[in-house]
């Protein structure tokens, strides 16, 4: 029976924690593997990672998870592989990577978005604590790379030519197709975290406009914070990972907006899928994944210019035969190339693989 270690960042609590490792363990599991996870945050070191404050709290925890981590390497010796998502310690070069390389027969590396830099939008202090190519030099380490989407595949190639395009999937027994309510309110909808809330702001005159010739339309917005825009109303919905599904089958439509820089192109479309998942039509931006996503006019819209997306939200807004078809369009999208029954054979190969 094979034994496989998952090192993280974060906990379950993380998006990319929960998709790109915990969803897949039952599947392992019934494949015959033995799976462990371990993520160097626990739930309340990552509440509280992004608040203001908590100094000297911080840096107890932060001790705390180096402990924990330590121990995580000494024990790796119990495991056939390890998954390694994103990175084992967060500061300074890869030291403990490189003592988890030596410490298993196989050293498999996920990547689901453009680590090697930061979202331009905010001051990451951090940053001056990490190595700078830290993460070239782990991709050289490794046995192979999971890369979420084709642009991180590339970068990856550079430093290692064992490379699988795996991008995010969903669990669509999890995720169902959801009844559009019968009334005239047609709610737009965006879920994310609170750093990805200033995409929205490109889309203000887009929402103005909008709100100035369809009184029924509502914006929500889930995990934003404290947003408002002038002409639309707007209701910002406090994420619950308990209410993730609900709360987003709720919209009526789905957007994502995103500027086109390196930090965006590694993203892997993972609100679009959600979406589409629900049968929830999709307009984004066309920026990295979302131009393989999403085939413009069938199963949801691509939309670069504000009157590009002021056309095409007004369409979903005024047509709800066409919100139907585009969101059932999207779910089959979703059930052909993004579900997890789909990746789960993929994954166990490439963990089991001697390449």
């Amino acid at each position: 029976m094979p034994r496989l270690l998952a090192i993280a960042p974060y906990p379950y609590r993380s998006a990319d924690t929960r998709y790109r490792i915990y969803q897949f363990v039952p599947y392992l599991e019934a494949k015959g593997w033995t799976v462990t996870v371990r993520s160097f945050m626990d739930d309340t070191f990552f509440r509280m990672y992004h608040e203001p404050g908590h100094f000297l709290t911080k840096l107890a925890r932060m001790i705390q998870s180096s402990l924990r981590r330590l121990v995580d390497l000494v024990t790796a010796v119990q495991y056939d592989v390890a998954l390694l998502h994103k990175e084992a310690f967060p500061f300074g070069p890869p030291l403990m990577e490189a003592v988890l390389r030596r410490r298993v027969p196989r050293l498999v590396y996920d990547m689901d978005d453009a680590f090697w830099t930061h979202p331009p939008q905010l001051k990451q202090i951090g940053r001056r604590l990490r190595d700078p190519e830290r993460i070239p030099k782990m991709l050289r380490m490794v046995d192979h790379v999971l890369a979420g989407n084709e642009f991180l595949a590339a970068f990856a190639r550079q430093y290692n030519p064992a490379v699988t395009v795996f991008p995010t999937v969903l669990d669509t027994q999890r995720y169902y197709l959801r009844q559009e309510p019968q009334d005239n309110v047609v709610t737009i909808g965006w879920v994310g975290r609170w750093s990805s809330a200033p995409y929205l702001a490109t889309l203000e005159n887009v929402f103005a406009r909008l709100g100035a010739t369809y009184p029924n339309v509502v914006l929500r917005l889930i995990g934003a914070g404290d947003v408002a825009f002038a002409g639309l109303p707007v209701e910002t919905v406090p994420w619950h990972l308990e209410k993730e599904i609900e709360s987003i089958a709720k919209f009526d439509v789905g957007i994502m907006p995103l500027p086109d820089d390196i930090y965006s192109r590694g993203k892997c479309g993972f609100k679009l899928l959600q979406y589409m998942a629900l049968g929830i039509p999709g307009v984004a931006s066309p920026v990295g994944v979302n131009k393989t996503i999403v085939q413009d006019g069938v199963n949801g819209f691509l939309a670069n210019s504000e009157n590009e997306w002021l056309d095409k939200l007004s369409r979903l807004v005024v047509e709800p035969e066409l919100r139907r078809q585009m969101g059932h369009a999207g779910r089959r999208t979703v059930e052909a190339r993004f579900s997890v029954e789909k990746a789960i054979d993929q994954l166990s190969m490439v963990l089991m693989s001697g390449d």
